[in-house]
């Protein structure tokens, strides 16, 4: 079952010497296709896809991966807005690992228009 998968590979990515690979891999393309594509068909598959990205842009690699991916840092956008609040935290933090990243990444995040829901969502407190 794909929503497994997507659980399976989220744990895996909480290992720090694995992330590597995973992102070798491919995940991270994976990952965004699910952000895109399940955002209401499966809410929980979308968290767990989230929270992949978050722990794989914690690395260089990862973030690069997720600039350089098709649609890139944008697909996360509507994770920000999720009515889940775990989901919006984990969105919130692919955005700032990104952003972290160095010079590209802080341009990305601010042309793909992530910098106003950041804001909105640390005004929202959740």
């Amino acid at each position: 079952d794909h929503a497994d998968l997507v659980r399976s590979l989220a744990v895996k990515s909480m290992e720090a010497g694995v992330r590597e690979e995973l992102i070798q891999g491919g995940c991270v393309p994976s990952m965004l296709s699910v952000v895109r594509g399940h955002a209401e068909l499966n809410p929980t598959m979308v968290r767990d896809a989230m929270l992949s990205l978050g722990n794989l842009s914690a690395l260089p690699s990862g973030a690069a991966a997720l600039l350089n991916a098709k649609g890139g840092i944008a697909a996360i956008l509507p994770g920000l807005s999720s009515t889940d609040p775990e989901t919006a935290r984990l969105a919130a933090l692919v955005v700032a690992n990104v952003a972290a990243s160095g010079d590209a990444g802080r341009l990305a995040v601010c042309d793909a228009g992530l910098v106003t829901p950041m804001l909105a969502l640390l005004r929202s407190g959740d």
